[in-house]
């Protein structure tokens, strides 16, 4: 009996799905800190002449993102990712605190580079972003989800501008 000749998702020998515990992005969280506080504080003390009035007004953009930055950066929240999990058919898996899990799939929107992976990670309907600071993470797990994204980037159907780095120079996909 003839073996079957293996699809694009076939698994190999050389690539085994993986996961991660996702951990908060510090560093990312800090600089958005930064900004919110430095930015109304800069524009306070600035020569302009409605300056304050231009400080309180950054202060609100600021303060409807913090939910967003809690739940993205620093995983607050009973909805916050916990686990990323990918296997080496392509398929992606989003375990949430409050006990759900998502099967997901990556977007094209998604950031690939630098020393974040920004996922849009997308399910019926939902938008789940995940912020993974790599220099947290073991280099094995990061270089298997990098080896897992780049094999959906290369899957049928999926948009060429699909997980491209917007960080690496000329802002080549994968």
């Amino acid at each position: 009996m003839r073996a079957r000749r293996p699809n694009w998702k076939a698994s190999s020998g050389s690539f085994a799905g993986g996961e991660l515990q996702l951990v908060p992005c510090r560093t990312l969280a800090s600089l958005f800190a930064f900004h919110l506080a430095g930015l109304p504080v800069a524009l306070c003390l600035s020569a302009l002449d409605h300056g304050v009035a231009a400080g309180f007004a950054a202060l609100v953009p600021g303060a409807l993102a913090v939910p967003a930055w809690l739940r993205c950066c620093l995983l607050r929240g009973p909805e916050a990712p916990r686990r990323l999990r990918w296997t080496a058919e392509g398929e992606f898996t989003l375990d949430l605190a409050g006990g759900r899990s998502l099967d997901v799939r990556p977007s094209g929107r998604s950031v690939i580079g630098g020393p974040w992976r920004v996922l849009l990670l997308q399910a019926s309907g939902l938008n789940e972003r995940v912020v993974i600071e790599v220099a947290r993470y073991p280099a094995a797990a990061v270089a298997s989800l990098d080896r897992a994204l780049r094999r959906v980037a290369a899957a049928p159907g999926v948009p060429r501008h699909g997980l491209r780095s917007l960080i690496a120079p000329g802002g080549r996909g994968y």
